[in-house]
């Protein structure tokens, strides 16, 4: 395995002009040297796009009239040429090592049906809380969703899930749960990774 393939970064805005430059600047500061940053702003009316142009010549700007989370990450998903591909919110930040050690945890192992790296949490923004995930377990998956949303994918293993299910586009939190399910499906694994290297923000959106 190439011990630095190519790693897509996704990163999904929808009027979060206060906060997708913090996003964008923790994908630019990731310390793995081969990282491909597409930004999907999905029909933003507030000033999003004058905050996300200036790094136009460091990323992939897709711009779409609004269509839904789901949409937008899937449209970022069919621009990606990496060969793991991952999704952040625009309002939520990685830690530096973030894709580092994700792909390092990926190269350490010698399991085919491997497609999934994920960390732990920590909350931040109006209070912070660390949130431990859990070992991969399909059993506990099955009735609570323990894996982070910017979990690390193989894109092709993506690819042949279909992506996210466009029929949960409005449906809050639910998207991600849906396609590590499709995942297991597929006969694909995952593999837990401890460490806070991913931090969600709590604001006052719902």
């Amino acid at each position: 395995m190439n011990s630095h393939p190519l790693v897509s970064c996704i990163i999904t805005n929808y009027n979060y002009q206060q906060f997708v430059v913090e996003s964008i600047e923790s994908a630019l500061k990731q310390t793995y040297p081969k990282m491909e940053i597409i930004v999907v702003d999905d029909g933003s009316t507030d000033n999003s796009l004058q905050y996300i142009r200036p790094y136009q010549n460091r990323l992939d700007l897709i711009c779409q009239p609004n269509s839904g989370v789901v949409e937008a990450r899937n449209n970022g998903g069919r621009r990606a040429t990496g060969e793991f591909i991952f999704f952040l919110d625009a309002d939520d930040i990685l830690h530096p090592q973030y894709v580092e050690k994700l792909v390092l945890a990926f190269n350490h192992q010698d399991n085919p049906n491997l497609a999934i790296a994920y960390s732990d949490c920590r909350f931040c923004g109006r209070f912070t809380s660390l949130v431990r995930s859990h070992p991969w377990d399909v059993k506990k998956l099955l009735y609570r969703n323990y894996i982070i949303s910017a979990a690390l994918m193989h894109k092709k293993a993506f690819d042949q899930v279909g992506g996210y299910h466009v029929d949960l586009n409005k449906v809050a939190s639910f998207e991600d749960w849906d396609l590590w399910l499709s995942f297991v499906e597929a006969g694909y694994q995952g593999l837990y990774v401890p460490g806070d290297l991913y931090f969600y923000r709590i604001h006052g959106r719902g």
